[in-house]
């Protein structure tokens, strides 16, 4: 067994994320502005670290440590990053973004006049060690980053989960890499309402709206620059939910992370503080102070206002109408593609979970959030419906873990758990499905590699012996 202290891995979550901060202060800015800044954005940090308990402590297996230090790189190898094996469309503007972060000046400006504005928080340290590594080397340190920001995630769930034997924590692993919303469900039920409406009325055409919630497994193939904070996020929020002192500081630097999840993990921080306002009626003056901490005021007056000043380009900035945030209109005839798409991809998860958590007020602004993102489109691909979802997918995760893993002797509970965990069975499927596809395209590529390599062979000896 090992003893990890809170208060350690509490600063390693912080520093993991503060170092792509100081990065962008420091590479970012002027320097009359970004040293006084990192300096400042420094202090708070040691606060949080003086105020942190330094006696509490959780024990992790370990076979679960040496497992998920070999599980997790393969788990982020699978999935694109470092380029070592195949990769998802979206890894084009990823690998864009990095080549061009390495590459160009800071900031990186283009000859047209514009300017990088993007959510570019996941980059930065691997960016900055491309300097002086190059493109590669940029590429291996990301691979490193985000190794580590993942295994970090995985040791906050094992704790807020109260994983306690190897057996539990290397559960949490594999429902980490592998858990989704139950998408091959809704695909089944879309198919099978598609051709009731058509046969009632032949002449019926469905409509086509870009809704969708990604799975853990796809976010980390995709959109790993965005998820891999948010992840850590909710769980760093949820271990300790009270410690509203620190809550500007886990989440202003959201804005240049993931500024889509953000969207749906500031309803939970509301509802949170609403919770603890009503709990302590009569002692207002404590949550206000505790909203009020010298580091959390800090953080919200120096750091906010820069990274918001930084996205303002990509904010303000006129968009297409199909980009744009605006309602989905999905009229009478196709407002059975929302219906079906809820009730299939996570409402089962949720009536299974009532029975402990109907009370609980994460659960009922999870489940709100996911019932609301689906009605709204901003993006080409919709990234608000898809980036923002996992918010809420994230948080009934962590529930459904706490579930299986409470031990009740009531038929109703047990059947409950049982009916859960066949579900989770079945929505993990999809993202083993997943991989075996990344696997087949990258074997399909190195044999086209080969052939290739073959060919250009062959030509050159056949050019030799005929001359």
């Amino acid at each position: 067994m090992m003893k990890i202290k809170k208060r350690s891995l509490t600063m390693a979550a912080y520093f993991w994320i503060y170092a792509a901060i100081f990065t962008f202060l420091l590479g970012y800015l002027k320097w009359y502005i970004g040293i006084p800044g990192a300096l400042v954005v420094g202090f708070a940090l040691f606060v949080v670290w003086k105020k942190e308990h330094p006696e509490k402590v959780f024990l992790i297996h370990k076979s679960a440590w040496i497992t998920a230090c070999i599980v997790i790189p393969v788990w982020m190898i699978l999935s694109g990053q470092g380029g070592f094996f195949s990769q998802l469309m979206d890894w084009g503007g990823r690998n864009a973004i990095l080549r061009d972060m390495v590459e160009r000046p800071w900031p990186v400006y283009y000859s047209d006049g514009s300017a990088l504005t993007y959510y570019i928080g996941h980059f930065l340290v691997p960016a900055a060690a491309g300097k002086l590594l190059g493109l590669t080397g940029a590429k291996i340190v990301l691979l490193l980053y985000s190794c580590v920001g993942v295994f970090i995630t995985w040791l906050f769930l094992v704790k807020v989960t109260r994983a306690d034997t190897c057996k539990k924590q290397l559960f949490v692993l594999l429902v980490f890499i592998f858990f989704g919303s139950l998408e091959n469900l809704r695909v089944i039920m879309t198919n099978f309402a598609e051709g009731f409406f058509r046969a009632i009325d032949p002449e019926y055409t469905k409509g086509y709206f870009m809704i969708g919630f990604t799975s853990n497994a796809k976010s980390m193939s995709g959109v790993f620059n965005q998820i891999i904070f948010a992840f850590l996020a909710i769980a760093l929020y949820m271990e300790d939910d009270e410690k509203l002192e620190n809550i500007f500081v886990l989440g202003v630097p959201m804005l240049i992370f993931s500024p889509f999840p953000l969207m749906a993990f500031l309803p939970m921080v509301l509802a949170g503080v609403i919770r603890q306002v009503i709990k302590n009626k009569n002692q207002l003056g404590t949550v206000a102070k505790k909203i009020c901490s010298i580091q959390n005021i800090l953080i919200f007056v120096v750091l906010a206002p820069v990274l918001l000043l930084y996205l303002w380009g990509n904010i303000s900035d006129e968009k297409p109408q199909e980009m744009a945030f605006h309602m989905l209109h999905y009229g009478w005839k196709n407002i059975w593609i929302y219906v079906v798409f809820v009730l299939c991809e996570f409402i089962p998860y949720s009536v299974l979970l009532w029975t402990k958590y109907k009370k609980d007020v994460y659960f009922w602004v999870a489940n709100l959030t996911l019932l609301i993102l689906p009605l709204f489109q901003m993006g080409l691909y919709n990234d608000l419906c898809t980036r923002a979802s996992s918010v809420g997918m994230f948080v009934l995760m962590i529930y459904i873990i706490c579930f299986l893993f409470e031990e009740r002797k009531d038929k109703i509970f047990k059947r409950c758990k049982t009916a859960l965990a066949c579900l989770l069975i079945f929505a993990m499927t999809a993202s083993v499905d997943l991989y075996f596809d990344i696997a087949k395209k990258h074997l399909s590529l190195r044999q086209n590699r080969s052939m290739n390599r073959e060919k250009l062979i062959f030509g050159i000896l056949w050019r030799e012996s005929a001359v």
